[in-house]
């Protein structure tokens, strides 16, 4: 029996037991709280692993985008599955974008099929290590110390432009590269990191806005940078509130085949504690596939800088949590094309639902660094 299984064990069996006692349901609920707290902290260095081509009975299987715990430990909940043609969040860049809806969060449970790689490759029994950039060079770095930017490494607009609506979400991004006269910039500078600020959209500017309700911005690397395996990382400071979306994401060059999307990071701002990795690419009937979005605990993740990555080689994609490993994704189906990076503060969407009067504006969200390495 795992740790996991102990604790959930032990938590029933005390459960039991207080209730024959005539135990109160509020001490219940506090000490099934403590026993799941005690599970998660026990297993917080033990990243969870899905197939990056599931199916039906596999982690992550064809759940038509309904909730699942996911295989691995307590710390994270699988909450995607094969979503059926829904995609958790970003586009079918260039061709379908915005048709599809986001995803069916759904309320159907279930328990994960697996642990193991489903195509055959073995989960190690060893904990991976932390991530060890010995093994790496840099080779695409902006610590965002100038005073704009830079325009020989990021557009300030998508690829499908500011004016398409995807998964209903609320801003328009500012091109300020093209239309620097907007009369709202989201970006600006303190001379150590960089500020993404997203504002409730004036009414002078609601109509250049595409009627949208808030005002921020994007950066991608597409035409300037892209890479096939490496690491890449961010360093941030989240914001919190409600509907609030920021994301570190990748997009394949080419847009063909599997088109991948790779969700480094996604954050929901009413969910302060948590950090979200996800994987989706279409398959050969044009289905789109997803092992499962990945929901990690990490206390105070929302309380100043910290770091998301991924590593990507032939066959897994390894997510970091301020470089130690959360997640892990394996299988054939993992990308193996150039891909761009996207660092966005989305407003409201499918997933994180509207922003109401509470959500702050301005939302900032912080930029340290971004870093793409190559191994050596």
């Amino acid at each position: 029996m795992n740790r996991q299984q102990t604790v959930f064990m032990k938590t029933l069996a005390l459960a039991l037991i207080l209730t024959l006692v005539g135990c109160g349901e509020s001490d219940l609920i506090e000490l099934q709280q403590r026993e799941l707290d005690d599970a998660r902290q026990a297993a917080a260095q033990e990243p969870g692993v899905a197939p990056a081509n599931p199916g039906a009975g596999d982690s992550g299987g064809e759940t038509d985008g309904g909730s699942s715990t996911g295989a691995g430990t307590d710390t994270s909940t699988n909450t995607g599955g094969d979503t059926s043609g829904d995609s958790g969040a970003g586009t079918d860049a260039g061709t379908d974008a915005g048709t599809d809806t986001g995803a069916d969060t759904g309320t159907d449970s279930g328990t994960g099929g697996t642990t193991g790689d489903t195509n055959g490759g073995n989960e190690s029994e060893q904990t991976p290590d932390a991530i060890d950039l010995g093994q790496y060079e840099l080779v695409f770095s902006d610590d965002f110390r100038g005073t704009s930017i830079d325009p020989v490494k990021w557009n300030t607009a998508l690829d499908w432009g500011p004016d398409l609506v995807i998964y209903d979400q609320q801003q328009y991004y500012v091109d300020v590269q093209n239309e620097p006269d907007f009369g709202y910039n989201p970006f600006s500078f303190d001379g150590e990191q960089l500020t993404i600020s997203a504002i409730r959209t004036p009414e002078n500017l609601r109509a250049k806005a595409n009627e949208q309700s808030w005002l921020s911005g994007v950066l991608t690397t597409a035409g300037h940078f892209d890479v096939t395996y490496g690491y890449m990382e961010a360093r941030v400071d989240l914001p919190t509130g409600k509907g609030i979306w920021p994301a570190f994401w990748m997009l394949s060059s080419e847009f063909e085949g599997l088109k991948p999307e790779l969700f480094i990071m996604e954050f929901d701002g009413a969910r302060p504690e948590r950090i979200f990795h996800n994987y989706n690419y279409q398959d050969a009937d044009g289905n789109l596939r997803s092992p499962g979005q990945w929901e990690v605990d990490v206390a105070g993740v929302s309380e100043g800088f910290h770091t998301v990555g991924v590593a990507w080689s032939p066959e897994e994609l390894m997510f970091y949590v301020d470089r130690q490993p959360r997640y892990r994704i394996i299988g054939e189906n993992v990308a193996s094309q150039n891909m761009y990076m996207i660092l966005n503060l989305a407003m409201g969407g499918v997933w994180t639902g509207i922003t109401d009067d509470t959500t702050d504006s301005p939302a900032a969200l912080v930029i340290d660094y971004v870093r793409a390495y190559r191994l050596k």
